[in-house]
């Protein structure tokens, strides 16, 4: 799997980083995968610009969130034409409410909407139906962002140097093949990020 990314990146250089980042961000999940395995060999082994990698992956990912926001934004006109009348009243109570969140917590909202994977990949689109302001959607995608790509990156590098020897040591001690240690760290990102998730947005309910 992982010489399968590197060809990717091999075929499309760093553009490939521009592509996974923005697909990402459209809906389709892991495709920052693209990234994370191998952001770190370009950077230490290849000597590609550290600078130039992060920049094209956080215009990447700004470009497919402003995507599915214009999506969402449009797209809410034809799903209100599809609705019946009291589902759309229905409906209606839930957009004040979400409208109401948004007041309230908007610009936070966005910024951490980019660092999990859930919210990262589809939050845009609800952010557009829901017609939060466009420039405070846009600022807070790039700070969120760039806040993700900057940690991918460095923990890309960190994997390809340190990590990658210290999980050879340990899928020896441990007797089991390395590519099992990969589903493992993935389960445990996720378990953190959905914790994580439920304690933030438990603690702006009770606000």
């Amino acid at each position: 799997m992982k010489s399968h990314f590197l060809n990717i990146i091999t075929t499309y250089g760093v553009w490939a980083f521009f592509i996974s980042t923005m697909l990402e961000s459209l809906g389709i999940p892991g495709a920052t995968i693209i990234l994370e395995l191998g952001a770190g060999p370009l950077i230490v082994f290849k000597g590609v610009n550290f600078i130039f990698i992060f920049f094209i992956s956080v215009i990447g990912l700004v470009t497919g969130s402003v995507i599915s926001y214009v999506l969402g934004y449009y797209g809410r006109d034809i799903v209100d034409k599809l609705l019946t009348e009291s589902a759309r009243e229905k409906r209606q109570e839930a957009r004040e409410s979400v409208e109401k969140f948004f007041g309230k917590y908007g610009a936070l909202a966005v910024f951490l909407a980019q660092l999990f994977g859930p919210t990262r990949t589809w939050g845009s689109y609800p952010a557009g139906y829901y017609r939060i302001n466009f420039v405070k959607f846009l600022i807070f995608t790039l700070l969120g962002g760039s806040v993700y790509c900057l940690a991918v990156i460095l923990l890309s590098i960190f994997y390809a140097t340190t990590a990658r020897e210290i999980a050879h040591q340990l899928s020896s001690y441990l007797k089991i093949p390395l590519w099992t240690l990969i589903p493992l760290a993935i389960l445990i990102f996720l378990a953190f990020g959905i914790l994580s998730a439920r304690v933030l947005f438990g603690y702006m309910k009770k606000q």
